[in-house]
């Protein structure tokens, strides 16, 4: 699996992570429930806000499996395998990864406010509204399948593992999702086009063990040209970096949930 071809796939996991009341299901309709829509990259429940890539759990979400990052291949109504997903009744998400048990969409930009209603249309069967808590900032950097280590790309393109961790100054790039919009105003249902930093880059650092790292003028934070709602975090690792960090991503107060690592020595 190449570093993002998670970017439609991200946050795929069991059917038994599904938080759904089942007890409430209709048979044959969207079943889903506010619990059941995540941040993509944390998993967790409560953590979304604009430009954020999240994952809605349930049933009959869809009629078939299709995945595709590529704005451009959504219906003129913003539907994707039959699938739309609104907000606030009426704001179509860019849709890229649908199956019967999960869909995944990027929340809309340019969406306000400390709730949103989010509903799943399957092929004109409407699933329940449901209300979400929103925030101006949802940081979140997504992990490896042990859930406890960040995806990190080494500056010749290959992994960061524990068999190749990542040693102090040198560049590398993480994964991320939940900082808000980009600098240049391109829309949600448009290709990304980068350079296009994050538009509050004064507010962001990164952590490592809890101390800021300073961002070297050389380091991007913005758009990648692989996904729609996902960025890119490029930075040089300070002189002492202990082994194994925890790393964390810091928007205004806003920071990314603890517990991930990043392999370095």
């Amino acid at each position: 699996m190449t570093a993002f071809s998670r970017c439609a796939l991200a946050a795929i996991v069991s059917v038994f992570s599904v938080r759904a009341d089942t007890a409430a299901c209709v048979i044959n309709m969207p079943c889903y429930s506010t619990v059941s829509v995540v941040n993509s990259a944390s998993y967790a429940t409560g953590w979304l806000g604009p430009n954020t890539f999240a994952s809605i759990f349930g049933w009959n979400l869809s009629d078939g499996i299709t995945a595709s990052a590529t704005p451009g291949s959504e219906g003129s109504d913003g539907s994707f395998g039959g699938v739309r997903v609104l907000l606030n009744g009426s704001e179509p998400a860019f849709v890229s990864y649908v199956s019967p048990h999960q869909v995944n969409l990027v929340i809309p930009t340019d969406l306000v406010g400390q709730t949103a209603t989010l509903q799943l249309v399957n092929n004109g069967r409407a699933g329940p509204k449901v209300t979400l808590a929103m925030h101006d900032s949802a940081p979140a950097l997504f992990l490896d399948l042990d859930v406890t280590t960040a995806i990190a790309i080494h500056s010749d393109g290959s992994r960061v593992t524990a068999q190749s961790p990542a040693r102090a100054g040198e560049a590398v790039k993480l994964y991320a999702t939940g900082l808000g919009p980009f600098a240049r105003a391109f829309g949600d249902f448009n290709r990304p086009s980068p350079p296009d930093p994050i538009a509050r880059l004064a507010e962001f650092s990164v952590l490592l063990d809890g101390q800021a790292v300073t961002l070297a003028a050389s380091d991007y934070v913005g758009a990648t040209a692989e996904c729609v709602g996902v960025v890119e975090v490029n930075f040089h690792l300070p002189a002492g970096v202990g082994r194994n960090p925890e790393v964390r991503i810091v928007l205004g107060d806003r920071v990314s949930p603890p517990g991930t690592f990043l392999p370095a020595q």
